[in-house]
């Protein structure tokens, strides 16, 4: 997919997970799912060696807790998870929706180059569509500047709107930036410290690799049935995911089969003792 803007601003995206709330929920219709007009309790945390940035977003919806993981890798490479996720059943990390890579073409112009993923723990609604994924297309509003007119893209804007609407360049000494913006300032400050080192002489370093020799993902979503009052305060949420964080990254290494399964008996064990 081209965008007419500088890459920065594109790769920015991931880490800003509050522009879902208004751009893709309340400004003018649920892009993906209702639930994602809830405000979530955000935080953010460096890997390894600062590969890269993961965060993790909680919200409370009716009475279930929802937990997200989201990570971006050094320089350009994130990955969300399920884009249509649907908060109304239990669930133990189904993993990423998109994994997609922004690349510069010059200070102007990038790509996005970036697979789209489809399986059964993935969209158990059902509203994504392989056929409308391709060249300079994808199955979810407001992505590219081919799918829709000018007037429609403004009165209904998605993420391609709202990243070239910035400028060719976006100034950042002009910005106000907010608490919602504290993922984007540490992923800016940690491409600054890792182009400063590459300057130096010094090689990036690599992520490591699991039990089946991939590259594991932080990105996946915890979904629990949680009725009680405990769980509609916003200090218990953030405990809780931070705990769901924690079990994401201590099981990264296990094998896929494993690590689900891991997931959810650490979750169940952390809700039963009703310690965090």
């Amino acid at each position: 997919i081209d965008y007419p803007c500088n890459w920065l601003q594109v790769a920015e995206n991931p880490m800003d997970p509050f522009h879902s709330v208004f751009l893709h929920t309340r400004v003018t219709r649920a892009h993906f799912n209702p639930a994602w007009g809830t405000l979530p309790i955000v935080e953010w945390h460096s890997m390894k060696d600062n590969v890269g940035i993961f965060l993790t977003n909680a919200r409370r919806w009716k009475d279930y807790m929802w937990v997200r993981t989201a990570e971006v890798f050094l320089p350009a490479i994130a990955q969300p998870p399920d884009i249509y996720q649907n908060p109304d059943r239990e669930k133990f990390f189904p993993r990423v929706g998109i994994t997609k890579w922004t690349l510069p073409v010059d200070d102007t112009h990038c790509k996005i180059i970036a697979w789209r993923h489809f399986g059964n723990d993935l969209d158990v609604d059902g509203k994504g569509n392989r056929a409308d994924v391709g060249l300079n297309k994808v199955d979810f509003i407001g992505q590219t500047g081919v799918e829709r007119g000018y007037e429609e893209g403004q009165r209904t804007p998605g993420d391609y709107e709202a990243q070239i609407s910035q400028g060719a360049i976006t100034m950042h000494e002009g910005e106000h930036r907010g608490n919602t913006d504290g993922g984007v300032a540490r992923y800016r400050r940690l491409l600054k410290q890792a182009i400063r080192k590459l300057q130096g002489g010094i090689e990036p370093v690599q992520p490591d690799t699991n039990a089946d020799g991939h590259i594991p993902t932080m990105a996946g979503d915890v979904i629990v049935h949680c009725p009680n009052g405990e769980a509609d305060q916003p200090d218990w949420q953030k405990k809780f995911a931070n705990r769901v964080g924690q079990i994401v990254s201590e099981t990264k290494f296990f094998s896929a089969n494993e690590r689900c399964c891991e997931i959810e008996r650490r979750v169940k064990s952390v809700l039963k003792a009703g310690e965090l």
